[in-house]
């Protein structure tokens, strides 16, 4: 057993076996025997078990904070499609313990943050985008009574910042700019349909 013991030498996480074997071979001995195992022998096995402890547990905070950083590294570029990768990169780091975050480097959770912040501010333009085309959808069958819903539409579009309008395709865009169009028309010819009218009335005196 004294031989087991002093064969661990220095612990590594390769020291599990020749740990296990010296504590199994102690273990097996009779009280006498223990007893011709001296406290400094002993002390150096109950030292490489706690020594190799730290060491696995060690090995497995970094494996979990590695795990972290890979997920954060996997977010790339943040696009509307990021949710689900900036969502499971949070959960996994929130799921450290403070051992394990203490291995993420800062930089590497303010890149966790920015992704966070740029995704609201993604899924911001999108809400504000949507609400523009619903304008323009409202705006429908163009007669002389749809002025308000144009000019309604077209403050909302152009209220917009342009990445926010980059979200309005230009199929959209064109319904609205053939809406307003289309508007003019209807205003001009009733415009003229009115002038007409009152030279006919003239013609009548």
């Amino acid at each position: 057993v004294t031989a087991k013991i002093n064969g661990i030498g220095t612990v590594t996480l390769d020291s599990e076996e020749v740990i296990r074997e010296a504590r199994e071979a102690y273990e097996g001995l009779t009280d006498n025997q223990k007893e011709l195992i001296s406290l400094e022998q002993l002390k150096v096995l109950i030292e490489a078990e706690k020594t190799l402890k730290e060491l696995k547990e060690n090995k497995a905070n970094q494996e979990a904070a590695d795990s972290v950083t890979a997920k954060i590294n996997g977010i790339g570029t943040v696009t509307l499609d990021s949710e689900e990768a900036v969502r499971e990169a949070r959960e996994a780091y929130e799921g450290l313990t403070d051992s394990q975050k203490a291995l993420i480097s800062q930089e590497q959770v303010e890149v966790l943050i920015k992704a966070e912040e740029t995704l609201i501010g993604l899924k911001t333009d999108k809400a504000k985008a949507e609400a523009v085309v619903e304008k323009i959808d409202a705006v429908g069958t163009v007669t002389l009574d749809s002025r308000g819903a144009i000019e309604e539409a077209r403050a909302a579009y152009d209220a917009l910042t342009e990445s926010q309008k980059a979200m309005i395709s230009a199929e959209k865009l064109s319904v609205l700019t053939e809406a307003e169009i289309k508007f003019a028309e209807l205003v001009d010819g009733d415009a003229a349909g009115k002038v007409i009218e009152l030279i006919d009335k003239i013609g009548e005196v």
